[in-house]
């Protein structure tokens, strides 16, 4: 992403999505059960599909891991997943949705 600030402090960001919009939840059962460690914290945001997202919730919460989600860009996805979230990172516009 490349975020455009303007004089004012207002910003436009524009997104190449790339490689993000091609995560899949299998891609994250696919990752070995070390990497979700009780140690360990996941750290997610909504720049991947929602339903991916949830699958490393669900498995990082599994393992007994601490999450943080930076839930931008702000989307309805976000609902369905607080409940797996202890940590929210939201900026300004995030906050306000």
């Amino acid at each position: 992403a490349l975020i455009f600030v303007a004089e004012d402090g207002g910003n436009m960001i524009g997104v190449a999505p790339g490689a993000n919009h091609h995560l899949t939840p299998r891609d994250i059962d696919a990752l070995p059960g070390a990497i979700f460690d009780a140690e360990s914290l996941l750290l997610a945001s909504l720049e991947v599909p929602p339903e991916t997202v949830v699958q490393g919730l669900r498995r990082a919460k599994a393992a007994g891991m601490r999450t943080v989600v930076n839930p931008a860009p702000a989307t309805e996805a976000l609902r369905p997943i607080l409940g797996l979230v202890d940590v929210l990172t939201p900026n300004a516009t995030e906050a306000r949705e």
